[in-house]
């Protein structure tokens, strides 16, 4: 299944979040937070929240 979401106002620049989501692209999603938890890189922990998110609209639009 594939879900969507979104993080707006994120104060890291475009190119430290580009290389934490090119770790995880491809990646199952489980994998992908396994991935994030342990990154030493700051712009790490936004993308596992969002990544997390991505997981619960998933679950709820499965259960509809």
């Amino acid at each position: 299944m594939e879900a969507v979401a979104k993080i707006k106002h994120i104060r890291v620049t475009p190119m430290k979040a580009r290389r934490v989501v090119n770790l995880i692209r491809g990646k199952q999603a489980t994998e992908a937070l396994a991935i994030l938890k342990f990154a030493p890189q700051a712009a790490s922990e936004p993308v596992y929240k969002l990544v997390h998110a991505a997981m619960a609209n998933a679950r709820v639009k499965a259960e509809a």
